[in-house]
Parts: C-alpha cells; sequence; structure tokens
C-alpha cells in the first residue's frame, strides 16, 4: 500500500493491476499472472520492476502461486514480494565479484561441487562436465552419490551426511563418467551456510597416478615376500 500510495491495504481492495500500478508494470504483472490462472504455474523468483509513491524505480523479488477451489480448479492467486532495489543496484559490483569467483572455481586443480541439502547440485565447475561427460542440464537433476556404485556409494553417501552433520569430511572413491569409465579421486567437503540455507561445498582430485604407484609398491612387496 504504502509502495503504490494507498493510506492502506483496504483501499486496494477490488482494484485491478492497472488501477493500482502505472501501466507499464501493471504489463508486465498482468503478463506472468496469466499462465498461474491458466495452467496454475507458479512463477518463482522472479524480479520485477516497480515505481514507488514518488515515481522512483525499485526492484521487488516475486513469488506468486495458484490458490485451487474444491473442484481442483484455480480461483486465485496469492503471493510475496521482497524488496531488493538496493541489491540490484549493486549488480555492476557483483558481477565483477562473479567473475572473480568464476575464474577462481575454474583454476582449481580437480572438480569443484556444491551440493544442497538433498545432495542435489547447485554449482560447479566445466572440469566436472568434461572429465565426467555430464552436460549442465544432466548435472543439475542428479545427486552426488549417483556417480558411484557398490561399497563406494554407501562410503560417498555417509561422506556427504557427515559433512551437512559435522561440518566437514573427506573419503576415496571411484567416480563413474558417463561412459561408464571409473577413476579414482580423493574427495573433500566443507559444510557452508549461504542466506539461510546450508551447503555442501568440495573439491575432489585425481588420484589415478598415486594409485598406480601404490598398486606397483605392492606388487613389489608380494614379490619379495615370495622369495
Amino acid at each position: 500500500a504504502a509502495i503504490t500510495g494507498h493510506a492502506d491495504w483496504r483501499a486496494m481492495v477490488g482494484k485491478h493491476d492497472r488501477e493500482v500500478f502505472p501501466t507499464d508494470t501493471a504489463s508486465i504483472y498482468e503478463a506472468e499472472e496469466r499462465p498461474v490462472f491458466a495452467e496454475g504455474k507458479p512463477v518463482l523468483g522472479k524480479v520485477n520492476p516497480y515505481y514507488d509513491a514518488a515515481g522512483r524505480t525499485g526492484y521487488v523479488q516475486t513469488n506468486k502461486w495458484p490458490l485451487f477451489n474444491a473442484e481442483g480448479k484455480v480461483s486465485g492467486l496469492f503471493g510475496n514480494s521482497q524488496d531488493i532495489t538496493e541489491r540490484k543496484q549493486a549488480e555492476p559490483d557483483l558481477l565483477n565479484e562473479k567473475r572473480y569467483s568464476e575464474d577462481t572455481l575454474e583454476a582449481l586443480p580437480g572438480v569443484f561441487y556444491m551440493f544442497d541439502a538433498t545432495g542435489r547440485f547447485v554449482r560447479w565447475n566445466r572440469a566436472f562436465n568434461k572429465i565426467l561427460g555430464y552436460t549442465d542440464v544432466e548435472l543439475a537433476a542428479m545427486r552426488g552419490i549417483e556417480f558411484f556404485d557398490g561399497d563406494d556409494r554407501r562410503r560417498v553417501g555417509e561422506a556427504i551426511q557427515r559433512v551437512f552433520a559435522e561440518g566437514q569430511a573427506h573419503v576415496e572413491a571411484d567416480i563413474q563418467t558417463k561412459d561408464g569409465r571409473k577413476l579414482p579421486y580423493y574427495f573433500t567437503g566443507q559444510r557452508s551456510i549461504i542466506g539461510e540455507q546450508t551447503y555442501m561445498l568440495g573439491v575432489g582430485i585425481d588420484i589415478s597416478e598415486r594409485r598406480l604407484a601404490e598398486q606397483q609398491l605392492e606388487t613389489e612387496r608380494t614379490h619379495l615376500r615370495t622369495l
């Protein structure tokens, strides 16, 4: 009500978007609400402009969900909007920071990954795509333990649980590529709280050379024991 220059919310009851907002922003809101009414599709995380009572431009991040009646048909919608004007105005600096972060991730000597609390991928570096052979779309739909089988899957799953419960963990396991190859890796995980969400950040390092050296050493020891 304050943003649109109304005394309180009661003064807005019964009004259409076009009666509350300027034409240009009202058309944006109407367009994004049509699929909500027609198909029951929610609007999530949409960034929209607005004008305050003094005519200054601001920005809100908006979520809108359908309301269903007893017959399962959409009868309305409800939503919330958070003012993100300060964050939006700071985006040039944030973009520079993001570019620095991306460059850092790509320079890591291995694969970088970030999981949410369900174990699903949130972020990764290009090395992850290149080494495992999966596209961004495929990775976004997968969970970390899907790259392992047998005892490795169990141990990796337990390590992920330890990260979220205790803060950190590490494990060695053979990760499986899209074409079926298995590569020995050393994985680390660190719990991180970003905003109000808890994530796991980690790095995987290829230990093929070390594994080969260990096997050769064990072969030599076995040979010596038989002499």
